[in-house]
């Protein structure tokens, strides 16, 4: 039984393992805790399951805030599963409410999750920043531009169903080592479901476009994901540096940079050690200013982004070393060596 106060301690002092009930059968599940825990929850393994984890709330208050959230997130999921796509999507790729947890006087304790495995995953941030030395095929054109059209379908599919990222921590992004990209903590986005809008619980200031920058959540669509996701591909690409960064004699801040629709791409001064912008390709060099537009309705949605993504893949050259690379520099961006030959890509799946 279940019958102690949950919220009469801080996340340091709850219990190594608890009980509570699974809705709807309001069966008993047993858990154990993990060591990992977010802003507003710790996990907790369910016993005897190595597919499911669940996230116990912190606090009562946050608990009885997101309740209608979370229940229409189960409904969806409910949903969702009956299709065989979506339950590969929920094996590889993202993690979603499915069950509410309950403590014995029924009050929403937390919610069961599908569990996905990252022991051999690194995150988002790690891979912009090259820090993969365990997996060295990475460096390659193929596997940058492959992880970013994952990246791209996968917030492509949460669209498709109402859910808005709106917070792309790339600290809660992972990449796993087979190229699959997950996405953590589906509950803290913005989810619209049956005509009624559940709001995002966090917003990456870091990345944020101008409207939700000046409106904050409010400000939140389909196309300022496009805008945050687009600063994440270039990154990817362009060896960790962002489209808001070049040279200038003054000194400006970053949001009034962005404000004020400056970016690398209409301006003339590029970075010390930025790679030539024409490695992106015709493609890519076409859609990604346009998705860093001020004006969100000047930005194209998320499929022709993935759509030039698999141009540029369908481009690649391999060269005399082995290396895949762009055709566009004339040469390899890896080695320098102007022998590049076409490859076979139909084993891939893009």
């Amino acid at each position: 039984m279940y019958s102690y106060n949950l919220w009469g301690f801080s996340s340091r002092e709850l219990p190594e393992e608890v009980t509570l009930k699974k809705a709807p059968s309001m069966k008993y599940v047993k858990l154990k805790k993990t060591s990992m825990e977010g802003g507003e929850g710790v996990l907790y393994v369910l016993e005897g399951s190595n597919r499911l984890i669940a996230k116990i709330f912190k606090k009562k208050e946050s608990a009885e805030k997101k309740a209608p959230k979370i229940e229409a997130f189960v409904e969806l999921f409910k949903k969702l599963i009956e299709e065989d796509y979506w339950k590969r999507i929920f094996e590889n790729n993202i993690t979603m409410p499915r069950a509410r947890l309950y403590t014995d006087d029924d009050i929403l304790a937390g919610f069961l999750m599908n569990y996905i495995e990252l022991k051999k995953a690194i995150s988002l941030k790690n891979f912009i920043e090259e820090k993969y030395k365990d997996y060295k095929r990475w460096n390659d054109w193929f596997v940058k531009l492959y992880v970013a059209k994952k990246f791209i379908d996968i917030i492509k599919e949460l669209h498709r169903i109402g859910i808005i990222v709106g917070d792309l921590n790339p600290k809660n992004i992972f990449i796993k080592s087979n190229g699959e990209v997950v996405i953590l903590d589906c509950d803290s986005m913005q989810l619209t479901y049956k005509g009624r809008v559940y709001p995002l619980d966090a917003i990456l200031r870091d990345i944020a476009p101008p409207e939700v920058i000046k409106y904050g959540a409010k400000g939140v669509s389909i196309k300022s994901d496009v805008f945050s996701a687009a600063i994440h591909v270039y990154r990817i690409l362009m060896k960790g540096f962002s489209p808001f960064q070049f040279r200038s004699s003054i000194p400006e801040d970053r949001n009034t940079i962005i404000m004020t629709g400056k970016n690398i791409f209409n301006n003339p001064y590029p970075p010390a050690g930025l790679p030539p912008l024409e490695a992106l390709g015709p493609y890519l060099l076409d859609v990604l200013p346009r998705c860093l537009e001020v004006d969100p309705n000047k930005r194209p949605f998320l499929d022709e982004l993935s759509t030039a993504l698999y141009f540029t893949i369908l481009d690649l050259r391999v060269c005399s070393n082995g290396h895949i690379t762009v055709p566009y520099l004339k040469k390899c961006y890896i080695c320098g060596d102007t022998n590049l030959k076409d490859f076979d890509k139909s084993q891939y799946n893009l």
